[in-house]
C-alpha cells in the first residue's frame, strides 16, 4: 500500500513538472468583450431627487446597461504582451428624470443684473429703449423658460415616465418649502413661501370673519382662505423677485406680471383635466375681486408682521420696512384690516414670557 502511494506522489509530480514546461498558447491579434448589466437606481430617496431637481416618481428605477470593449494586440516583447483598446459603457433607465436645468425654477439673477443697470422712466413717460430693452429681453428668456419646463398639459419628461393618471402638480407646490422670501435681507429667521402662505391663510380667513360679523360683509372665510394659500404657488417656477426689483420701474413691473402669468397657466396645466375647472380660480389672479382683496390685505398684514418679528429680535434691517409697511396697511380703507391692527397685532410685540 505504501509503495502504490509513493508511485501515485512521483507520477503526480512528473506530470505537473512535465505540464509547467509546456508554453501556454499564444494570445489572438485582438479580443472583444460584450458585457451586459442590470443596475438598480433608488426609487424612493428623496435627497437624490432634491439633488437633481426632480420629484422622487421621476427617479429612473431599474436600467439595463451594455459595455462593449476591443482590444489589439500589437507585438510580444518577453513573457508580456502589449497591446491597446477601449471600451464605450451604455445604460438606459426605465424611465426618464423630468429635465429640469437649474433646479426647476426661473433663475432671476441673470435678470437681477440687468436691472441694476435699467434707468427709471423719465417723468414725461419715455424711457431710454437701448438700455431697457435688454433687460426685457432676459425677461422674456424667462418666460420662454417657463414653456420649456412645464410642457403643454403636463411636464416634460422621457415617454416611460409618463402615465396618464400622473401629475407632478403636488410634488412642485411641496417645493414651496424652498422659494425663500426676503431674498435681499439678512433674515434672524429665513421664511420660505410655505410658511409665509399658511399665515396668509390664517389672516385672511380672519379677515373675513371679522367683516362679516361687525361690517355687514358676506364674504366666504373658507374661499379667502384657500385663496390665500395658493396666491404665491407660481413662485415655485419663478422663484421670489425682490419687491425693490418687482418694483423699479413700470416696465419691469409690467414684464414680471407677464412671466407670473406664463408660470400660473404652466402651473394649471399640471392639473388633472377633470379638475383642471376647480383648481382655476385659486391658480389664476382672474375674477372674485371682494376675496383677492382680503387676500391682498391679509398678505401686507403677514409681511408687516415679518417685520415685528425680526425687530423684536434685534434685526435692525427690518426697521424700514416696517416703517414702509405699517403705513401702508393703515391707510387701507378696510375696518376689518384696523380691527385686526388693534386686536391682534401689538402681541407679536411681546416675548413668550410677555404673552404668559
Amino acid at each position: 500500500m505504501k509503495r502504490l502511494a509513493a508511485a501515485l506522489v512521483v507520477s503526480l509530480l512528473a506530470c505537473s513538472r512535465a505540464s509547467a514546461q509546456q508554453p501556454p498558447p499564444p494570445i489572438g491579434p485582438f479580443v472583444i468583450d460584450l458585457r451586459v448589466n442590470f443596475p438598480g437606481f433608488p426609487t424612493d430617496s428623496s435627497q437624490l431627487a432634491d439633488s437633481r431637481g426632480i420629484a422622487v416618481t421621476d427617479l429612473p428605477g431599474r436600467g439595463t446597461g451594455i459595455d462593449v470593449g476591443a482590444h489589439v494586440y500589437l507585438f510580444k516583447w518577453r513573457e508580456m504582451t502589449v497591446g491597446v483598446g477601449g471600451e464605450g459603457p451604455r445604460w438606459a433607465p426605465e424611465r426618464d428624470g423630468l429635465h429640469t436645468p437649474r433646479g426647476g425654477v426661473v433663475e432671476v439673477d441673470e435678470v437681477l443684473q440687468h436691472v441694476a443697470r435699467l434707468p427709471a422712466v423719465d417723468p414725461r413717460g419715455r424711457r431710454a429703449a437701448d438700455a431697457v430693452e435688454p433687460g426685457e429681453r432676459v425677461l422674456r428668456d424667462a418666460v420662454e423658460g417657463v414653456d420649456h419646463r412645464v410642457g403643454r398639459g403636463g411636464c416634460r419628461h422621457g415617454p416611460r415616465a409618463y402615465h396618464p393618471a400622473m401629475s407632478h402638480f403636488f410634488a412642485y407646490l411641496a417645493r414651496m418649502k424652498f422659494i425663500r422670501r426676503w431674498g435681499l435681507m439678512h433674515n434672524t429667521y429665513p421664511e420660505n413661501i410655505q410658511e409665509h402662505s399658511l399665515r396668509v391663510a390664517m389672516i385672511a380667513h380672519a379677515l373675513a370673519i371679522i367683516r362679516n360679523r361687525f361690517y355687514g360683509g358676506t364674504l366666504d372665510p373658507h374661499r379667502a382662505a384657500t385663496l390665500a394659500l395658493y396666491h404665491d404657488a407660481a413662485e415655485v417656477l419663478t422663484g421670489d423677485m425682490p419687491a425693490p426689483v418687482k418694483y423699479f420701474n413700470p416696465d419691469i413691473s409690467a414684464a414680471y406680471r407677464a412671466i407670473e402669468s406664463a408660470a400660473e397657466r404652466k402651473l394649471l396645466a399640471l392639473v388633472p383635466d377633470e379638475l383642471r375647472d376647480d383648481f382655476r380660480p385659486f391658480l389664476t389672479h382672474d375674477g372674485d375681486e371682494a376675496h383677492r382683496a382680503i387676500v391682498k390685505a391679509a398678505d401686507k398684514l403677514a409681511a408687516y408682521v415679518k417685520c415685528l418679528e425680526e425687530l423684536a429680535a434685534g434685526n435692525q434691517e427690518f426697521s424700514k420696512a416696517e416703517k414702509m409697511l405699517r403705513e401702508s396697511v393703515e391707510t387701507l380703507e378696510r375696518p376689518e384690516v384696523r380691527y385686526f391692527l388693534e386686536r391682534f397685532v401689538p402681541s407679536f410685540r411681546l416675548t413668550l414670557d410677555e404673552l404668559g
